[in-house]
């Protein structure tokens, strides 16, 4: 069984119940959240320090961590999870705590200290497969995500890459996110157990489960994708390290004379150091392509549906003297056709 990523620990309060716990968190949580969007945006309105604003990130990010930490050990020795239980089978207070490992793979991921880069994205990706594999021991997943969780090699969570299966889970996620806006419970009454009608906030909750495990799918798509980028980097400059420039001052002065040579040496050059440039990198990702298909379908189906109706409209508003008049029409005018196209005109070479 995996074990929780660890990156420091908590000071859990015997005094505090669990629910309590799951509140104080959630509350950091919201409020590390608006921290990073206000603090973004104040650095390219203002030009803030990027130094104090990842200081003061970082210490937020940290409390929200330890916070987390306490609830989940909190869950753990509750045993709020049977292991012969299905979904159906958690109460709706405990479904909050479900998403306690989604929570804190997305704080790992914003960390901005010396510590962070590839050690926090592997701790989130740690995180997020908690989330997919305690969903998976309640039954939470349909048969596809099983596989890709379940792998019987033994390997990592597997990732959907195929188009026609993104598409159709992009489908999936906006049906999903349309059924919660229509339940009308807000985000914040969920967690904190403040909803009026249980059965509406148990189907909003289990939604956002579902909704969940796409972004964790997602999330690890991305992380891996970084995760490589900056163990090849890591890789690069330690091969690299000690290592003189290709090309010296000395060297070009004495290209310099013979200008072909010097080009050719010189494009070469160029050549092999813009391979790796951002500007080479892919503009948009997979999931981003097939959301962006999908957006174009839908919007030619509803085109199509109101020229359709339209022309039903402008159908049903003409009399019974216009539609014959106009299949008249119609028929005349196929008639001036055959006369000026007789049989077999166009077979020029007399074939068939």
């Amino acid at each position: 069984q995996m074990e929780a990523p660890q990156g420091g620990s908590g000071d859990a309060s015997a005094d505090l119940t669990i629910d309590e716990a799951f509140k104080r968190a959630w509350t950091l949580h919201v409020k590390f959240e608006k921290h990073g969007e206000s603090s973004s945006a104040t650095t390219k309105t203002h030009g803030a320090s990027d130094e104090d604003a990842g200081s003061e990130t970082d210490s937020l990010q940290a409390e929200v961590m330890d916070r987390w930490r306490t609830v989940e050990r909190m869950v753990a020795r509750g045993a709020y999870f049977s292991s012969n239980e299905t979904l159906d089978d958690v109460s709706t207070t405990s479904l909050r705590y479900l998403f306690i490992h989604y929570f804190m793979g997305e704080v790992s991921m914003k960390a901005t200290g010396p510590e962070s880069n590839l050690a926090a994205l592997k701790r989130a990706e740690g995180y997020f497969t908690l989330y997919l594999l305690r969903l998976e021991k309640l039954q939470a997943l349909d048969k596809a995500e099983r596989e890709m969780v379940s792998r019987k090699d033994g390997t990592s969570v597997g990732l959907f890459q195929a188009r026609g299966d993104l598409i159709a889970r992009a489908i999936e996620l906006s049906n999903y996110t349309k059924q919660i806006e229509a339940l009308g419970v807000e985000r914040d009454r969920l967690f904190l157990g403040d909803y009026r009608d249980e059965e509406d906030a148990r189907e909003c909750l289990i939604l956002m489960l579902r909704t969940h495990v796409h972004g964790a799918f997602k999330e690890l798509g991305l992380l891996r994708q970084e995760m490589e980028l900056l163990e090849w980097r890591a890789k690069m400059e330690e091969e690299g390290r000690g290592i003189p420039k290709r090309v010296t001052h000395d060297i070009t002065r004495a290209l310099q004379p013979q200008d072909a040579l010097y080009n050719q040496l010189n494009r070469r050059e160029q050549i092999r150091e813009g391979v790796f440039r951002v500007s080479n990198a892919p503009i948009y990702s997979i999931e981003e392509a097939g959301e962006w298909e999908m957006r174009i379908a839908a919007k030619q189906q509803a085109e199509t549906q109101e020229r359709e109706l339209e022309h039903k409209r402008v159908e049903k508003g003409k009399s019974r003297e216009q539609k014959e008049d106009e299949k008249l029409r119609k028929a005349r005018e196929w008639d001036d056709f055959k006369d000026d196209n007789p049989y077999g005109s166009g077979n020029r070479f007399n074939q068939g």
